[in-house]
């Protein structure tokens, strides 16, 4: 079965704190007691350290040298160690062995040695031999913001100018068929595997709503005293435009691989400008998540009682998972964008309504191993949906938070409202603009959210079970070689 590889868009393809308090409504699914405490499952401390990297068919293969005296005795061999293509050999006391490299054997040192993947945005290092397997098999939910966890360590590195990460060292990291695990908190995660990596279940790193998920950005917000109407985020959309009495445009959707959809005009005031886009050459170093959707404008009350104005969705979070080993993908990892808030007509002394917030952009996955392989798996980073604006009548509706397929737009109001505009779709990256209603004391719809994006590193820059004939076609997904 081939995986897809979804933005919003579907490619139809040939952190840390104690993981605590499981709960059967996040995603779904619960399955037996694996014997997990409040923190991250571990194996039996008898675990075997990890070995150094080299991976696949890393069997040792006995060899003849196939010089031998007059007694049958194997004679010394002329070298200690040596690359064979991709084999590493070594005699010991006139007998080889060999190993195969996974990434290549490296004789351009003193000694020569398979070849060593450098993972991104962190060091090497953190992937410890010592550290045990995780395995999850009921749903569970992980706070980045914290980075502790009780039985298996955690580490909190700076990233330059860009959000801290919290990073997880495992053995094997597996999460099984009826196993969950959602992950919230501000720094993106990193999962540094030892071993392998076995995705059968669900992982999700979504925002939702003004949520977002983990190392994604918020939306705009209350008060532009502060800076918090735009959204958030280096590619944050803008808020909407107020004009004359009560005309209000709608927030821009947030950006991040692709362009978000600006807001739509309410009456003569303009919808916010949609947050930009990573450059073409993106690698997702430094690691972060996607930008916030820009706030709805609308009645702000002087006594404390809040804003009929839509606020905007949130960015999905910041995923790295990288191993010495195999990534084995047939369940789902989800880090869609959050919808929109709507307009609402709750001020009923005032005909200021709101009109809608952008939409979050989709996030970031980061996924990388001398193999990958895809068996019906998914990875879906789509952004959210714009929200709806409000008029006489109604309160608009939210926005979808960014999934599978297209996150829909909120409906708004039919006589002074519009609708918000979808978030990245399965053959658009950008979020749609949000609807434009051109009456007096109108209210434009919210922007919908951008794509995220998608990078994919093996040793030979290909994915098994996913097949693409024109990856610039599809800018938001990227397949790369590891570095080495």
């Amino acid at each position: 079965m081939t995986g897809a590889l979804a933005l919003g868009l579907v490619v139809v393809l040939g952190g840390c704190s104690a993981i605590v308090s499981p709960d059967e409504g996040l995603l779904g699914g619960a399955g037996p007691d694996g014997g997990f405490d409040t923190g991250v499952p571990g194996s039996d401390s008898s675990t075997p350290p990890r070995d150094s990297g080299v991976r696949g068919d890393s069997s040792v293969t006995p060899t003849d040298s196939g010089v031998v005296s007059d007694t049958g005795t194997p004679l010394p061999c002329d070298f200690d160690v040596r690359c064979a293509g991709d084999r590493l050999e070594t005699c010991a006391g006139g007998a080889v062995s060999d190993i195969r490299c996974a990434l290549g054997c490296d004789d351009t040192g003193a000694v020569p040695a398979c070849a060593q993947m450098i993972p991104s945005n962190v060091e090497a290092t953190l992937w410890r031999g010592d550290a045990p397997d995780v395995v999850i098999e009921s749903a569970l939910g992980f706070d980045t913001s914290d980075c502790a966890a009780t039985s298996a360590p955690t580490t909190i590195v700076a990233q330059e100018n860009a959000l801290e990460l919290c990073v997880l060292s495992t053995g094997d990291f597996e999460i099984r068929e009826r196993g969950s695990l959602v992950v919230t908190g501000s720094r993106p995660l990193v999962i540094m595997a030892a071993g392998d990596v076995r995705i059968i279940g669900a992982l999700n790193v979504s925002a939702d709503g003004q949520e977002g998920g983990p190392g994604g950005f918020g939306g705009g917000t209350l008060s532009r005293d502060s800076g918090l109407w735009d959204g958030r985020g280096p590619f944050g959309g803008e808020a909407g435009e107020h004009t004359s009495a009560y005309d209000d445009g709608g927030g821009g959707g947030g950006g991040l691989c692709s362009h978000g959809g600006n807001g739509g005009a309410g009456g003569t005031a303009a919808g916010g400008v949609s947050g930009g886009r990573v450059d073409a050459s993106w690698e997702l170093v430094p690691l972060f998540g996607g930008s916030g959707g820009g706030r709805g404008r609308g009645y702000v009350s002087t006594i404390g009682r809040g804003t009929n104005a839509g606020f905007g969705g949130a960015g999905g979070g910041a995923l790295q998972i990288s191993t010495r080993g195999t990534i084995s993908l047939s369940g789902v990892i989800t880090a869609g964008g959050g919808g929109g808030l709507p307009g609402r007509n709750a001020f009923l002394m005032t005909d200021n309504w709101g009109s809608g917030g952008g939409g979050g952009a989709g996030g970031a996955v980061l996924l990388e191993a001398p193999v990958i392989r895809f068996d019906g798996g998914r990875v879906l980073a789509g952004g959210g949906g714009g929200g709806g604006s409000a008029g006489r009548d109604s309160d608009g509706a939210a926005g979808d938070n960014g999934g599978a397929g297209t996150a829909a737009g909120g409906a708004g109001d039919t006589v002074r409202g519009a609708p918000g505009g979808n978030g990245s779709g399965p053959t658009v990256l950008s979020g749609l603009v949000g609807g434009d209603n051109l009456s007096s004391n109108a209210n434009g719809g919210g922007g919908g959210g951008a794509a995220g994006c998608l990078l994919f590193r093996t040793a030979d820059a290909t994915v098994d079970g996913v097949t693409m004939t024109n990856p610039s076609a599809v800018p938001g997904v990227r397949l790369l070689p590891v570095r080495r």
